[in-house]
């Protein structure tokens, strides 16, 4: 990758709770903390973020890019539908 040069970070890329946190915040999400946990709130639903110094494991990061996409905090990709359109 060259200098200057930046790749949009995909959800299901994420290893760290507060970088689900930074998405929804960028999204306009209502976000508010409770201990260690940051709830996460949309009209479409809602999420509670783990915010811990370590990785997340692998379900729970599963799980929350599941639920991100579900209440609207996720980009699906559907570009392979759109080439099938053409």
């Amino acid at each position: 990758m060259r200098e200057g040069t930046t790749l949009a970070k995909t959800i299901d890329t994420f290893r760290y709770g507060k970088e689900f946190v930074k998405q929804a915040e960028k999204k306009k999400a209502e976000t508010r903390q409770s201990g260690s946990h940051v709830i996460v709130k949309t009209p479409m639903g809602m999420a509670v973020v783990p915010v811990h110094p370590h990785e997340l494991g692998t379900g729970l990061r599963k799980s929350l890019v599941r639920t991100f996409i579900a209440i609207g905090l996720g980009v699906m990709v559907i570009a392979i539908f759109l080439v099938w359109l053409v």
